[in-house]
């Protein structure tokens, strides 16, 4: 299980590791949307691994949930 970014270099190898793997591209062929997408999937990884963790330790824990239902009208009218 992928620990923690902790340096700029960590997080570099992973965002070019999914720009070469995932999107199939390399040095000569990365724009930046490529760029951008592997950055995504680099930070992707890690928030899905939390999420799960979190999930499973809830489940666990046999939390009572709460669920709200948003009608929509909470009188925020906008930049009108």
């Amino acid at each position: 299980m992928p620990k923690p970014f902790t340096t700029p270099e960590e997080f570099e190898k992973e965002a070019v590791r999914h720009i070469e793997t995932t999107l199939a591209r390399s040095l000569f062929n990365c724009d930046e949307s490529a760029a951008y997408s592997g950055t995504a999937l680099a930070f992707r990884d890690r928030l899905v691994l939390d999420w799960n963790k979190t999930q499973q330790s809830q489940t666990f824990a046999d939390q009572k949930r709460i669920y709200c239902e948003l009608d929509g009208d909470l009188g925020w009218k906008g930049n009108s």
